[in-house]
């Protein structure tokens, strides 16, 4: 699944964003300015395991291991400048949800 912006921004200093939205089905939206540029269905999610061969996890600026999808070829660099990376959880995890997961992956087999 795919949310892509329908026109290419203007060059220039920019904020954009993105955010997923599980309440509408599973919505991916993405922002620029403020403003929401386009808004698709991610009916799978984000995906949760952050495993991949080549390495997981987060990466800004270029990507190593399989493409996520196949309009590119890693490790694709962009060449921006990125100023600032700002991650917003919705709720701020509290001391109780913290317990709990220590507290599940103590008990896992």
């Amino acid at each position: 699944f795919t949310v892509q912006a329908k026109t290419v921004l203007e060059p220039g200093v920019r904020t954009v964003g993105f955010r997923f939205d599980p309440t509408r089905g599973g919505r991916g939206v993405l922002t620029c300015d403020g403003e929401v540029i386009e808004d698709g269905s991610l009916p799978e999610g984000l995906g949760a395991s952050g495993l991949q061969i080549g390495g997981g996890g987060l990466r800004v600026g270029h990507d190593a291991g399989f493409p996520v999808s196949d309009l590119y070829t890693p490790p694709f660099a962009w060449t921006g400048t990125l100023r600032r990376v700002r991650f917003v959880h919705p709720q701020a995890p509290t001391a109780e949800d913290h317990a709990t997961v220590v507290e599940a992956l103590l008990h896992r087999e």
